[in-house]
């Protein structure tokens, strides 16, 4: 099974760095962001750059108020994750991957071989490229990639044959508003070009077994992401907002013998085991799984 790693995108950075022999950020500057025009974007938050900074929020459970999130330097993992930018920036950037005509920074060839699928899912439902998630909807190839530090989720996708694309970013986490308003935005494309993406079957919902009604709800991880626990086509699923995607991805979950564990089925979370955490009343307050705590903020 595939399993996304931040490490693996920190660990091309250094390799970037030791290639070129000038420091990471240096290179992606002048090598990347300065030719398309970035003018934006970077990575050291200068005070300057900090005044002009949307401010993040976490949102506290059974609070009414959310905290501001602190700005984090990641230092060593900056290139999985430490771009500051916009959307005027970013749009730039999907400008040039579906401009076939653009070379300034990558040969066609190269940005070709950036969108070629490496790992599919079973039915070619979804899939990893190189840099990029890559999602099947209806006829249409979607390709992106989303983002979440403290306080911040973002989300980018696009479809290069018709060279169209979303860019969402917003300054709160614990929400799953990201991939429904790319989903929209591409929605509204299709609507306003006589186009159709979604399929048209209906699916007829089935009661949730007593037994499971306990673990459904909404769960905050300690990257500030919101993950759902819901009951689908007779089994648990796992829809995680950061990372996933996809509005549409609802990861089954098997059984054990342990009724509070269960068996996480795709995504990168593939074959790991998921236990939910119970209080001294028994009431499900959280889950752990592949090495990340999450709890429970919302009952289904």
């Amino acid at each position: 099974a595939f399993k996304y790693s931040n490490l693996a995108f920190a660990l091309l950075g250094e390799v970037v760095s030791r290639v070129s022999g000038v420091p990471y950020d240096d290179y992606i500057r002048d090598n990347i962001l300065d030719p398309l025009g970035m003018s934006s974007s970077g990575f050291q938050l200068t005070d300057a750059i900090q005044e002009q900074m949307a401010i993040g929020y976490q949102p506290r459970a059974h609070e009414d108020f959310p905290d501001v999130a602190p700005h984090p330097d990641i230092k060593g993992h900056t290139a999985a994750g430490q771009l500051y930018s916009s959307v005027t920036d970013l749009a730039k950037w999907i400008g040039f991957q579906v401009d076939s005509d653009n070379e300034s920074v990558l040969s066609q060839k190269s940005k070709a071989e950036m969108c070629r699928p490496q790992f599919l899912e079973n039915g070619w439902r979804a899939g990893f490229c190189l840099p990029w998630f890559a999602h099947r909807l209806g006829d249409h190839v979607y390709l992106g990639h989303g983002g979440g530090i403290h306080g911040f989720l973002t989300e980018i996708f696009f479809d290069p044959t018709r060279r169209v694309g979303a860019i969402v970013l917003t300054n709160s986490d614990g929400h799953d508003a990201n991939s429904p308003i790319v989903h929209a935005i591409f929605d509204v494309y299709d609507e306003v070009t006589k186009s159709t993406v979604r399929g048209s079957g209906i699916s007829r919902p089935t009661p949730t077994p007593p037994e499971l009604r306990q673990f459904l709800g909404r769960y905050s991880t300690v990257l500030g992401g919101a993950m759902f626990i819901e009951y689908r086509r007779g089994s648990l699923t796992l829809e995680m907002d950061p990372y996933s995607n996809d509005a549409s991805s609802k990861i089954p979950m098997i059984p054990t013998d342990d009724p509070d564990v269960f068996i996480v089925t795709g995504d990168r979370y593939a074959g790991e085991e998921l236990r939910f955490n119970r209080n001294s009343e028994g009431v499900v307050v959280g889950f752990h799984s592949a090495g990340f705590p999450a709890r429970r903020l919302v009952e289904a």
